[in-house]
């Protein structure tokens, strides 16, 4: 059993949520093969979470109405988000997967790795932490940085502080299964990544960056290096960006599924409740951001809320 947040949103910005006690499935299964008979009977939860359920195989449009299959009596469902997953196929080499890439968008990489090579003195200055010593290295660094980027002032996305995530953190580490990423500056951390592994996946788990710096483009920079190592690992297959759209996943990546985050859940007044007021949020919500964004503020907005952070 796990808990799963409902996020309630005002123009795209996260104001409250609430806590649903789930029964959570595996990832990425793809919905057409999900067979409701076969779940496991839980009783003291408040239903069933499918993170990320496979919608289509094909490169589509977030908006496609992809019918979900009449929920089991006693159930309904509800739709935290639909989304395109992005994937980068590890198995090529480097130099393949940029191969792929536009004459512009491989000069753009390249450009932003001279630049940032050249205020380091000709040696781009990035560490990568492994073993559960490292890590709590690692994480002891990165939780100082995460606290001033707008990852966590604006999403509430910083890199985690609690005794569980540092519990998961150093178990993987015992086994191989994670990685962490730091680039620095002239001695000073400016990005991190954290990467764990499952079953050859990377998971691409907690970005963040000084937004004083952002105009290196530190994100991209640790992003390429942090790609450079993991291609170079015959264990790993594929680099999976998660949930979510974003231009550098886009940027990155060589395969997308369309996807959508599901909760089956009882038919309780309570989850009704909460179900339709979290449906309304997210409509009025989204249609606000559709709204700046026709009449040009939604990208003037974001920048000032970076600036400001």
């Amino acid at each position: 059993m796990r808990s799963v947040p409902l996020r309630f949103e005002a123009f795209g910005l996260p104001v409250t949520r609430a806590e649903l006690k789930v029964e959570a499935l595996p990832a990425l299964q793809p919905l057409s093969a999900l067979s409701l008979a076969d779940l496991p009977n839980v009783d003291a939860v408040d239903g069933y979470y499918l993170p990320s359920a496979v919608l289509s195989d094909e490169t589509a449009d977030c908006a496609t109405q992809t019918a979900l299959p009449p929920a089991p009596a006693g159930f309904f469902w509800l739709e935290r988000g639909r989304f395109p997953r992005y994937f980068l196929d590890l198995k090529q080499s480097y130099d393949d997967f940029l191969a792929g890439k536009s004459g512009k968008t491989r000069s753009t990489l390249k450009r932003k790795l001279r630049k940032f090579e050249k205020l380091s003195d000709g040696n781009i200055d990035w560490r990568l932490y492994r073993s559960p010593e490292e890590m709590r290295a690692f994480h002891e660094i990165a939780v100082v940085l995460a606290r001033r980027t707008y990852q966590a002032k604006l999403y509430d996305a910083a890199l985690p502080e609690d005794a569980s995530f540092m519990s998961d953190m150093e178990r993987r580490a015992e086994t191989g299964q994670v990685a962490g990423f730091l680039l620095f500056l002239d001695g000073e951390a400016i990005a991190y990544l954290y990467t764990p592994f499952e079953d050859g996946r990377v998971i691409y788990g907690f970005l963040g960056f000084d937004s004083a710096h952002r105009d290196l483009s530190p994100g991209t920079v640790l992003q390429l290096l942090a790609m450079q190592w993991c291609f170079e690992r015959e264990e790993l297959t594929v680099f999976d960006f998660t949930e979510g759209e974003g231009s550098h996943k886009a940027l990155f990546s060589t395969d997308v599924k369309l996807c959508a985050d599901l909760l089956l859940l009882r038919r309780s007044p309570r989850l009704l409740l909460l179900a339709n007021a979290f449906t309304s949020s997210r409509s009025l919500s989204q249609g606000s951001v559709a709204l700046l964004d026709r009449i040009g503020l939604k990208s003037r907005i974001k920048g000032w809320l970076r600036k400001s952070a």
